[in-house]
């Protein structure tokens, strides 16, 4: 909400490329900590060729509804969306302790039976505040012997589990709109009025890309007269991205956190009215 829809857009366009720079991109549309979701995030992950979405805000209810549920778009795109209702890392640590871990997973076994219309249960092993488990695959392997039979416990990628979700769902329910449900604990609205001062910039910064710089040299390139400089915008929309990270532009960090913001947003003025001033002279 606190970012244009331009900016959504240009945050999955670099994304993709920094990704496939790394090998290949996760084709899911990953929203895992997001402090609510657009009613157009369907119809931006479809035009991406993303079909599925993983999520974690936004749709607490006063009663438990099932996780997996067709999310349409306003304009009718639709994706399989999958609701994470115990967060993201409901399964962060194993315990070395085999009888401490099977009561993790019989703890998410209970509560995810009452959610999943799927026999796949996920189970998110991390989270953004850790190292990754270096002893996960001992301990599955352990975890794996004393599982009823016909049950099994792996270590997966969100696309191989969204395509065996595909595989098991049917009428599944649908829903249209934004993700804006729940309390003020799921759902963190105070933050968007937390530190208005950021939200002022960064729509200044944007308009300035967007409105201003893009169009004008877009024109210029168009009849003749410059260069449209994209290896300059391209870094300036990389270092206002870096703002729009949630507990960024959200301004729930700590003051360091913001102050950094704030050196960005003024790289991003300087560096583009200097463009403006120059596009304007050409």
């Amino acid at each position: 909400y606190l970012t244009s829809g331009e900016a959504t857009v240009r945050n999955f366009i670099i994304g993709h490329q920094i990704a496939e720079e790394f090998g290949q991109c996760t084709m899911v549309g990953y929203a895992p900590d997001q402090f609510g979701i657009i009613s157009q995030f369907p119809q931006i992950l479809q035009k991406f060729g993303m079909d599925t979405c993983l999520f974690g805000r936004g749709f607490n209810f006063d009663e438990l509804r099932e996780a997996e549920f067709i999310w349409k778009g306003e304009d009718g795109s639709q994706v399989l969306a999958v609701h994470m209702p115990f967060w993201y890392n409901n399964a962060q640590r194993f315990s070395k302790d085999i009888d401490k871990a099977m009561k993790m997973v019989e703890l998410n076994r209970e509560r995810l039976q009452i959610t999943s219309t799927t026999p796949y249960y996920l189970m998110m092993n991390g989270v953004d505040h850790l190292e990754a488990q270096e002893d996960l695959m001992p301990i599955l392997m352990e975890i794996n012997k004393r599982l009823p039979e016909g049950e099994s416990i792996i270590q997966t990628t969100m696309p191989e589990y969204m395509e065996n979700v595909k595989a098991s769902v049917n009428d599944l329910n649908e829903y249209i709109g934004e993700m804006r449900n729940g309390n003020e604990y799921n759902i963190l609205a105070g933050t968007l009025s937390s530190r208005v001062y950021l939200k002022q910039w960064n729509t200044r910064c944007q308009a300035l890309l967007e409105h201003r710089l893009e169009p004008l040299y877009s024109l210029l390139q168009m009849v003749g007269i410059q260069e449209y400089p994209k290896d300059f915008l391209a870094y300036l929309w990389k270092v206002l991205l870096q703002n729009h990270a949630h507990d960024s532009i959200c301004g729930c960090s700590v003051d360091r956190v913001h102050e950094h913001m704030v050196d960005r947003f003024k790289r991003v003025e300087e560096a583009g009215e200097e463009l403006l001033i120059r596009g304007m002279e050409f």
